[in-house]
């Protein structure tokens, strides 16, 4: 049975090998030339973007052996295991670095999007807070009663 259980191990092995080369791959996605962008020159001013990169990656892996002893010749081992994982970066603009003989100017790029979300999530949860603290006193009256 031990072998059996080796033999699951030395397969697997390779597995975090793999996952480690992915995600060396995806760091360097990461890289500067990810975050800033080529300089664009028009005239006296340089313009260069900035961005936002993230990077994730996960990955699992288990195995494990039953041992179905039936006669002393009729011995077997079933193995069992499995293995994923996944992974992925992303990048956004957040800003617009110029560069002119008046001096260096860092503009961010507003997500007008992601503010609307923000405020309707907030106002959202105001709400739902507001009706569960009113049908809250609602029931402590009417147990007062």
């Amino acid at each position: 049975m031990t072998e059996i259980k080796n033999e699951i191990f030395l397969d697997a092995i390779h597995f975090p090998t793999e996952g480690l080369a992915l995600m060396g791959k995806l760091t360097d996605v990461a890289s500067p030339k990810a975050v800033f962008g080529e300089p664009i020159q028009q005239g006296d001013t340089t313009v260069i973007t900035a961005s936002s990169v993230n990077v994730g990656l996960g990955y699992g892996l288990g195995g494990f052996v039953l041992d179905r002893s039936g006669s002393e010749h009729d011995k077997r081992h079933e193995v069992n295991g499995g293995g994923g994982g996944g992974g992925g970066s992303y990048a956004r603009p957040v800003a617009v670095i110029s560069i002119s003989p008046e001096g260096v100017k860092v503009e961010p790029i507003v997500d007008v999007t992601k503010i609307c979300l923000g405020f309707f999530s907030m106002f959202a949860a105001l709400f739902a807070a507001l009706v569960g603290r009113s049908a809250a006193k609602r029931k402590m009256k009417n147990l007062m009663k």
